[in-house]
């Protein structure tokens, strides 16, 4: 059984872009939430997973996105990460902040 990861990023202006990526393993949302940046937020792209902004950053954009469900699956896995691994890179990550400054950099930033 895998398990399937439903994320969403909102800018300010409350447009919704949506992904979802499927790992090894059994996983719960419970597994993760406590290490999510403010109770709610995390970085894909620090997983290896895609970052929802359309490009450049704007003055609506951020880097956070949220984990809106996560279900289990026999779907074949989309990304070579088994649970227990994923849930080691949260808790890293979010010893590190989730590396903000890294991915703001990384992302660019364009004023319109």
């Amino acid at each position: 059984m895998n398990s399937k990861i439903y994320y969403m990023y909102r800018d300010a202006g409350n447009y919704k872009f949506y992904h979802e990526v499927i790992i090894q393993g059994e996983l719960t949302f419970e597994d993760l939430k406590p290490y999510f940046h403010d109770h709610d937020f995390f970085v894909p792209s620090q997983l290896g997973w895609p970052d929802l902004q359309p490009g450049l950053l704007t003055v609506l954009d951020h880097i956070w996105h949220q984990i809106y469900e996560v279900e289990l699956t026999n779907e074949k896995a989309t990304y070579d990460i088994s649970s227990k691994t994923l849930i080691e890179k949260f808790r890293e990550l979010s010893l590190k902040n989730w590396n903000e400054y890294e991915v703001i950099v990384m992302k660019g930033f364009y004023l319109n």
